[in-house]
């Protein structure tokens, strides 16, 4: 195989490398935006929602008050209340997690989207004037 051939093929794998790269980048950054969308979802039905007042526990509450301390009562009162803050806190974590998953994305992201502008940077090549570099060649030759 000639250099030029070799060049060629390294050049078309470069190419392919810095293809595969930023589709890859593409497809973490996608991946961070849903979820992104579903973190700001669920932190906004966090906040919406009030666990310890919600339907049930306010007629339990109610009849807690009416009744008395029914042994039957007390006991499903805090079976509620046990639900609903296990609910509030496994969300508040999922909050905690997604958001790792999120600042690993965009990382990820990020990272393949420079790895492929540096493969896939030109290399300057200098202009050449052959007057401007006899005259370099003359002044040297001078001193």
């Amino acid at each position: 195989m000639s250099a030029r051939n070799e060049a060629a093929l390294r050049a078309a794998r470069l190419q392919a490398t810095v293809r595969v790269l930023r589709r890859a980048g593409l497809a973490a950054a996608a991946f961070s935006a849903m979820a992104a969308i579903i973190l700001l979802l669920l932190y906004v039905r966090l906040r919406a929602t009030d666990p310890l007042n919600n339907e049930a526990m306010l007629t339990l509450r109610e009849r807690f008050e009416k009744e008395g301390a029914d042994p039957a009562l007390v006991e499903d009162l805090r079976a509620h209340d046990l639900a609903a803050r296990r609910g509030f806190f496994f969300a508040r974590a999922r909050l905690a997690r997604g958001g790792i998953v999120l600042a690993g994305g965009v990382a990820l992201s990020l990272v393949l989207f420079q790895a492929a502008g540096v493969l896939d940077r030109r290399i300057p090549r200098p202009s050449f004037t052959p007057a401007a570099d006899l005259t370099v060649h003359v002044q040297t030759a001078m001193l």
